[in-house]
């Protein structure tokens, strides 16, 4: 089932230690797919698909070392995407303007990021073709 748009977008913009967040009400897919290429691990580290008040997905980091996609339908579940047979070591990543060590193998390449962005844009649910992992 096809969703009416009612998509927040939020998206961190960072100056030094200031963060000068974006909301975009009503958000477009081209607005989401600008905003995710847009993500590089400095200025721009996450962006938020935002649905009422429990139901959100998060996307961080950039296109260097790999993009961290988690959601949630209801805040007390949440999943994130992985790549299968990825090694366990960890990645220092930049997400919401610090940094952090994350598993390599939640770390996806940004075609993985936008595959999952456009269902839950789309549909509001988990893109069946990628894996998830619940966290």
């Amino acid at each position: 089932m096809a969703y009416v748009n009612m998509l927040k977008m939020q998206i961190e913009i960072w100056q030094g230690r200031a963060n000068h967040h974006v909301d975009v009400a009503n958000s477009t897919w081209d607005e989401i797919w600008e905003a995710i290429n847009s993500l590089d691990g400095h200025k721009r580290t996450l962006l938020s698909l935002v649905e009422g008040v429990n139901a959100y997905m998060l996307i961080g980091g950039d296109p260097d070392k790999g993009f961290i996609v988690n959601t949630t339908s209801d805040n007390c579940e949440f999943y994130s995407l992985v790549i299968s047979g990825k090694p366990t070591e960890e990645v220092l990543i930049t997400i919401g303007g610090q940094e952090g060590n994350y598993k390599s193998k939640h770390c996806v390449p940004l075609p993985f990021a936008l595959r999952a962005a456009r269902t839950y844009f789309e549909t509001r649910e988990q893109e069946e073709s990628l894996c998830w992992e619940r966290v």
